[in-house]
């Protein structure tokens, strides 16, 4: 790959900056511009494009992907950044929301072993936290938010699994299993749905409804 061969030569080369931004303060990844200037100044287009994805990967330093012009291309180096960091929040420098929930998804999927009260003990920002909450339910099963700890992020739970529960079955299994996993249905607000909720309450797990 010649993107590679330029930015091994960048790297230990002339440049102004030491090429190591992973020992930085212990940090895996620079978050401030890359002051070490062009590794690819003769190249154009997807080989332009792919020596920057290269550079980013090998200084680990985000500010190659701000270079790029093409999304999808731009994309992928910012998730390149993510899964080397282990830091979802690089997902919120991808401007496209089609390639950020790409992103997102990517990376939870890759974290199999996580719990769902690590999305709320891990991630303080709402977007990657609600990304994480979203990779549990996905399915729309809401009884995943039975075992979140405190009451307070189980209702946020909740009510995000509802939002994600809605898109894929009807509001009648997800008032359900919200109230399974809740275990009350004063927060529906459908008396109908409210009504079957506390039906699947007295039953258990094992209500269906017809």
């Amino acid at each position: 790959m010649c993107g590679a061969a330029k930015v091994e030569r960048f790297v230990s080369g002339g440049s102004d900056g030491d090429g190591d931004n992973k020992e930085n303060g212990g940090s895996k990844v620079s978050d401030g511009d890359s002051s070490s200037g062009d590794p690819c100044p003769d190249l154009r287009g997807a080989e332009k494009n792919e020596c920057l994805i290269d550079a980013a990967m090998v200084l680990w330093d985000p500010s190659f992907c701000e270079r790029i012009d093409e999304r999808s291309a731009r994309s992928t180096c910012y998730f390149g950044i993510v899964m080397d960091s282990g830091d979802p929040s690089f997902c919120e420098r991808i401007s496209d929301d089609f390639y950020k929930k790409g992103c997102y998804s990517g990376y939870f999927t890759e974290i199999a072993s996580i719990d769902v009260n690590d999305c709320y003990s891990k991630y303080s920002n709402q977007n990657v936290r609600e990304a994480c909450i979203f990779h549990q339910v996905k399915k729309g099963d809401v009884r995943v938010c039975k075992s979140v700890q405190t009451e307070f992020d189980r209702l946020d739970c909740i009510t995000e699994a509802l939002r994600f529960c809605a898109r894929i079955e009807s509001e009648e299994e997800c008032a359900i299993k919200a109230g399974i996993a809740v275990g009350n249905c004063d927060f529906i607000e459908s008396p109908d749905l409210r009504e079957i909720c506390e039906v699947a309450l007295l039953v258990g797990d094992d209500f269906v409804t017809e």
